[in-house]
């Protein structure tokens, strides 16, 4: 199911990133920016939900939370602070992983429906 996620939402960032590109390469690259910096935050989750769950360490949690928090606030001001980043569109960018899941859930409910039909 993750790989599926990260396959709608790459498709998802490709096409908006496309459709943005007609309004400047400056709209693209900050939606483009927007969309892959949340698709690696997913993934780090991920990944880091897996080690805590195998570790089974408070200590680690904590230190994995606060950590990825304390780097993702500091890429998004490094980021925001580039002369040509267009925060209205890394916003855009950043809004299509709620599309993504969206997508991910009726793609699911659609399958879990035809499985009862079987």
């Amino acid at each position: 199911m993750l790989k599926s996620f990260f396959v709608i939402q790459l498709a998802l960032i490709a096409l908006v990133t496309v459709l943005a590109g007609f309004f400047s390469w400056e709209t693209a690259a900050s939606v483009f920016i927007g969309g892959v910096t949340m698709l690696v935050n997913f993934a780090v989750l991920a990944g880091s939900w897996a080690l805590i769950n195998s570790k089974k360490l408070i200590a680690l949690c904590v230190l994995i939370i606060v950590s990825k928090y304390t780097i993702l606030a500091v890429l998004l001001y490094r980021i925001l602070s580039l002369p040509w980043v267009q925060p209205l569109s890394f916003l855009v960018g950043i809004s299509i992983f709620v599309f993504a899941a969206v997508l991910l859930g009726l793609y699911q409910q659609s399958s879990f429906k035809a499985q009862e039909q079987e």
